[in-house]
């Protein structure tokens, strides 16, 4: 996998670099080792306002229907993009998840919200413009945008300074060239997982979204590690990993231990 040259790898805990969706999902599963009840709840929260909300929106043709209908989605939109921004976060430090409910609603925060307002409509202007050539061109710009929410975050958190939503776009593109057909590749891993889900009448997905969830985090630390950061949050970063690998560490000896007992 090529990766951003000058970067930092902070908190993986089974190898500095993630080569194959397989290494990355290995990751998320050591990631969630202990946490996966409070990360079942940031996650479950879109779900439930989507079922609750979305799912019984006005259906009659009006202008107020639609209106309602925008808003509704724009909340769920950012909800989805709350839950993306507590797992990057966890991967550098654990105790993001300790107040999920919280968490869950941070893109709301007065410092992202207009920032990422103008970053998710220019971004869904594009893909759906691209997409009037042919849904393919769409498809490619959906990947090669993927990354632009976390840039934004990293950005605005290190420097505190509002990002140009359109630089967020356009570094996504450069961190994404070459990299689109392995985030593709981790989304298609997933596709048995989703079918037996489906056979669970959806009961599989309460830990499947959030198994997905961690590991795009982990995809976009593996391929931009700190670039987006100051050299401040970097060190941090840095530091943190080292506590925490020791944790995994000690816990996996400890298991190996019980398990010969």
């Amino acid at each position: 996998m090529h990766l951003v040259e000058g970067m930092i790898k902070m908190n993986f805990l089974t190898n500095d670099i993630l080569y194959t969706s397989g290494d990355i999902k290995r990751e998320a599963k050591a990631q969630l080792s202990r946490y996966w009840r409070k990360a079942i709840v940031l996650s479950i929260i879109p779900g439930i306002f989507s079922i609750l909300f979305l799912g019984n929106a006005v259906q009659d043709q009006s202008l107020f229907a639609d209106v309602v209908d925008i808003i509704l989605n724009a909340i769920h939109t950012f909800l989805l993009v709350g839950v993306s921004f507590t797992m990057i976060d966890f991967i550098r430090r654990r105790d993001a998840l300790s107040e999920p409910l919280r968490s869950v609603l941070q893109a709301f925060r007065s410092d992202y919200f207009v920032g990422l307002f103008k970053l998710i409509i220019y971004k869904y202007l594009y893909i759906f413009l691209w997409s009037l050539l042919l849904i393919i061109p769409g498809i490619i710009k959906g990947y090669a945008y993927a990354q632009a929410e976390f840039i934004y975050k990293d950005k605005m958190d290190s420097s505190g300074i509002q990002p140009d939503p359109k630089e967020c776009l356009r570094e996504s593109e450069e961190l994404m060239k070459g990299q689109k057909m392995r985030l593709f590749a981790l989304n298609f891993s997933f596709l048995g997982w989703m079918i037996l889900a489906i056979f669970t009448l959806g009961i599989g997905l309460i830990w499947l979204i959030p198994y997905m969830q961690i590991s795009e985090a982990i995809f976009y630390e593996n391929i931009a590690g700190s670039s987006f950061l100051t050299d401040d949050f970097g060190e941090d970063f840095s530091d943190r990993a080292d506590s925490s690998k020791e944790e995994f560490r000690q816990t996996s000896t400890l298991n190996e231990e019980v398990g010969k007992d």
